[in-house]
């Protein structure tokens, strides 16, 4: 019966797909006749129609929370990880199709790991326009470290920013631990706004099995969910200068703050 149903809503998708492709085929013909800008503004919203078709229409995530989203830039957006495709569904999530088409300035930076989205040239140009900055997590030295707070910072000056505070996709589909780096990110930007992402059941779309770069094996007919929480208050923690030792000195605190706050997402309302 399950794969009767994943059938059906595959079917559907690609019917839906076949629909909308002479209005696709219009905007990817213009995509190669436009400048680089106009390619990369209409390449996310082609991607934005293609990640709606795989986790709302083939998949049924139900996403809650939206009102919670403030306006704006410097924004740091915090989830668990499940999936190499998260991020596109904080997309989904967090960006109206207006937004898409008339505010793409919302879209958040995303930081994957190199190998996983960096393994050719064009997959590098593919993700690059989707504002994908990639990291490399092997190796744990202080100046690494260091290093990528200071680009994290730098892109939170101005812009949004997705950060996986587990580090690493669920193996197990439990919420892990918070690492260090999320921690000092926050105690260094000082983000206008820092959101809670609770992801939950998504590790069946894409399953951790297939590998370490992105695919084409997605599934459909599974249900998980999407919770959006409100702005964390962090008031405490900004105060005075940042320097290391500090940052070091609070992060424990912090951290934990962090991974209760996607817990209690995952809690039923009162």
């Amino acid at each position: 019966m399950k794969k009767l149903l994943t059938f059906g809503i595959s079917c559907l998708v690609y019917l839906v797909l076949l629909t909308l492709s002479p209005v696709i085929f219009i905007m990817v013909t213009i995509i190669f006749l436009a400048p680089g800008h106009v390619v990369i503004y209409l390449l996310r919203i082609i991607v934005y129609i293609i990640i709606y078709l795989i986790f709302e229409v083939g998949n049924r995530v139900k996403i809650s929370g939206r009102e919670n989203l403030p306006k704006g830039e410097r924004i740091l957006f915090l989830s668990n990880h499940e999936t190499l495709i998260d991020s596109f569904l904080i997309a989904l999530g967090t960006l109206t199709f207006w937004d898409a088409i008339f505010h793409q300035k919302r879209m958040a930076y995303n930081v994957p790991e190199v190998k996983n989205f960096y393994y050719n040239e064009f997959v590098k140009i593919f993700f690059t326009a989707l504002k994908t900055v990639p990291i490399s997590r092997s190796g744990v030295s202080r100046a690494k470290i260091e290093a990528q707070i200071n680009q994290f910072a730098s892109l939170l000056e101005r812009d949004n920013l997705v950060i996986f505070f587990e580090g690493t996709r669920s193996r197990d589909g439990e919420i892990h631990e918070c690492r260090v780096g999320p921690a000092l990110t926050i105690l260094k930007a000082r983000p206008r706004y820092v959101i809670p992402i609770l992801l939950d059941g998504i590790h069946s779309i894409m399953p951790i099995k297939y590998g370490s770069k992105i695919n084409t094996h997605i599934n459909m007919g599974n249900v998980g969910k999407m919770v959006i929480g409100k702005p964390l208050d962090l008031e405490k923690f900004y105060q005075g200068d940042y320097n290391w030792d500090d940052a070091i000195a609070k992060s424990p605190e912090l951290r934990k703050l962090i991974e209760n706050s996607i817990k209690d997402l995952k809690k039923p309302p009162e």
